[in-house]
């Protein structure tokens, strides 16, 4: 076994085992001696971002991606860091690099699907996430994807079939139970939407989105002080919950 192979094997057990200041300290010196290693870039890239460094993790992954273009793995993690930077178009467009590079990469077309869906482009992202499931047919954040689509594209119905095939797969997935509820809110089922709030925030006790979903239809129901405790609740969760303040 080579030393560098040994050095990362190292690093990844530190990463693992919940130390990854000692995971970046081996991936740093190996860099040093070595320069631009992709399996080391890569997992640089992992640690920054498994430590809410987001615009450190997009240097090391887009470090990769300039000495290794091929890699569709690499392509597909830049992607969700700019993602959750927010920088929607650009993460578009380093999925479709990722699916360039691997056609059958089902995980690339479920992201790319999710990131349309925040760009309001919702038949794309319908699309994209019908795909990843052709794929992946088991794969229960491509249902909860679509269904978002679904949603957007006011297909209330086709959306809780999605969202139902989710928790069908997984059936403490949080978001999908609040999405449901939020769909059954919209085809005027405010019973059982209650319902799916009420798992949403039993799988997720600090789901703000729920709490604001679950107001929304206590207030419909004129439970309008419940309501407001929903709502402050949301609020407490997440002060930048804008929704939730209105």
């Amino acid at each position: 076994m080579s030393n560098l192979h040994q050095r990362m094997q190292q690093a990844f057990a530190a990463l693992q085992s919940g130390n990854p200041s000692l995971a970046e300290q081996i991936c740093r010196q190996v860099l040093a001696e070595t320069g631009d290693t992709p399996d080391v870039l890569f997992l640089l890239g992992m640690i920054a971002l498994q430590t809410g460094r987001l615009l450190q993790a997009e240097q090391w992954f887009a470090r990769l991606v300039a000495v290794d273009p091929a890699n569709a793995a690499a392509h597909n993690n830049l992607g969700g860091v700019l993602f959750q930077l927010k920088r929607h178009q650009q993460a578009v467009d380093s999925y479709d690099r990722a699916i360039h590079f691997k056609p059958d990469y089902a995980g690339a077309y479920n992201n790319r699907g999710a990131v349309l869906n925040e760009l309001g482009r919702h038949q794309e992202a319908a699309d994209s996430c019908a795909t990843a499931l052709r794929m992946a047919p088991d794969n229960a954040e491509a249902h909860n994807n679509l269904g978002n689509a679904l949603q957007g594209l006011e297909r209330y119905a086709e959306a809780l079939e999605s969202y139902q095939r989710a928790l069908t797969i997984r059936p403490d997935y949080a978001d999908a139970h609040n999405n449901r509820g939020n769909a059954l809110r919209l085809l005027g089922r405010h019973d059982e939407a209650l319902g799916s709030f009420t798992q949403a925030l039993r799988f997720k006790p600090d789901h703000d989105e729920a709490y604001n979903s679950r107001g929304v239809v206590l207030s419909h129901a004129r439970r309008y002080d419940e309501a407001l405790d929903s709502f402050r609740l949301a609020v407490k969760l997440n002060p930048r919950n804008a929704e939730a303040f209105n």
